[in-house]
């Protein structure tokens, strides 16, 4: 079933909006969500998108008198402002030039999360491809002042707490991505955004709260959870999104470095250099793809001194060729359970709840894939050699 405007109305979470104009055109029907906290560009928009934007700025009439035909032109389903952040109410002009062309204008109070939208949106699972960004101007960034090694004021705290609904029980990290060529390429927009948006998703399905800016070539995000976050979960569940971008995009270079988990938020000016020295290792290291912590950072260093070795490396690789070649042919998925298996310290529960399978179905497979490759599991050596092996096929191929 199509979403349309009508129908998101009807969620929860939009209750106590107010339609402004256009109620002759509220089926239309939505085929994109567009959410940006600041509106800076709407050449990308298409037919059948629904933005939401805050009011900042808006009260320009001169840099934004044009913006309702626009989006008229571009034939979008509607828009939504949510006012109480720097403006009061929609400006007049807004709602006049809304009326004329008969375009869906809705007001959304200031207590409306952002992140819960899509949140809502995606638990019913309307099919759509939600875009989330968050490009602030340098005097309006929450954690711009983090780039010159300034602790957030009060006021920015205070922000920052709000924004991600912080509590005594929140943990927090900070996460730096970066997507380049690796033959120093120009990457067109929308790629850069569609990578961008898989990783928003992922944030937003695990119901991580988040907040994003830009800073020159990288995209920092600030998570918060009310549950523990767990580096090996989330490493694991990011690598798989960044394999299979790069699997399809293999010119492609993927980096995430993290901090370390905090609880409190006066630690935020050490988690950001944290996460930027673990991205920073990632790239002197030459890794191609891949997520470091900063709590595994000598990891690293230490897989890169093996990763030199062309002899070492060779060897590594002759060990797991074998699962994946095998993969291929067979249509069969052995390597990423031998991983998973690994990775979760050989524990059948844990691995088996991971993989979404039955104990019994994930002993069989592990007895077939030792039965077809001479594959010691109860051998710490070989579990280690192989775990090598795994790790630097991920990050450096």
């Amino acid at each position: 079933m199509p979403l349309s405007i009508r129908t998101l109305l009807e969620f929860n979470i939009f209750k106590d909006s107010i339609i402004k104009s256009g109620k002759n055109n509220l089926d239309n029907e939505i085929l994109w969500i567009d959410i940006m906290e600041l509106l800076e560009d709407t050449s990308f928009l298409q037919k059948g998108e629904f933005l939401i934007i805050s009011d900042y700025n808006l009260d320009s009439e001169n840099l934004h008198n044009n913006l309702i035909l626009d989006l008229y032109l571009k034939e979008v389903s509607g828009l939504a402002i949510q006012t109480g952040y720097y403006l009061s109410e929609i400006p007049k002009y807004i709602i006049n030039d809304s009326n004329k062309y008969n375009l869906p204008l809705i007001e959304l109070p200031a207590k409306i999360n952002f992140t819960a939208i899509a949140q809502a949106i995606l638990r019913d699972s309307y099919g759509l491809n939600i875009k989330y960004y968050s490009s602030f101007y340098k005097n309006r960034s929450l954690l711009e002042n983090l780039r010159m090694n300034k602790v957030p004021n009060l006021k920015e705290k205070l922000q920052i707490t709000q924004r991600l609904n912080l509590n005594s029980n929140s943990y927090l990290c900070i996460f730096v991505l970066s997507i380049k060529n690796i033959h120093h390429n120009f990457i067109p927009k929308q790629n850069a955004l569609a990578i961008l948006n898989q990783i928003i998703n992922y944030f937003y399905l695990k119901e991580l709260p988040i907040i994003l800016e830009n800073f020159d070539d990288n995209i920092v995000f600030l998570i918060s959870s009310q549950k523990e976050l767990i580096p090996q979960n989330l490493t694991e569940d990011l690598l798989k999104i960044l394999n299979s971008i790069c699997e399809v995009q293999q010119d492609l270079s993927l980096l995430i470095g993290a901090s370390n988990i905090f609880k409190d938020i006066s630690h935020i000016s050490n988690a950001y250099n944290e996460a930027f020295s673990s991205h920073s290792v990632l790239e002197k290291v030459n890794a191609h793809k891949g997520i470091c912590f900063f709590k595994y950072i000598e990891l690293f260093k230490a897989l890169h001194l093996i990763n030199c070795n062309e002899n070492t490396i060779k060897f590594l690789y002759e060990k797991i060729k074998p699962l994946i070649e095998y993969d291929k042919i067979h249509k069969t998925t052995y390597f990423d359970t031998f991983k998973c298996f690994l990775n979760n310290d050989c524990n059948i529960n844990i691995t088996s709840e991971k993989l979404y399978i039955h104990r019994h179905t994930l002993s069989n497979r592990l007895e077939k894939i030792r039965e077809l490759f001479y594959i010691d599991l109860s051998d710490t050596y070989s579990k280690i050699t192989f775990s090598i092996a795994i790790y630097l096929f991920d990050f450096f191929t």
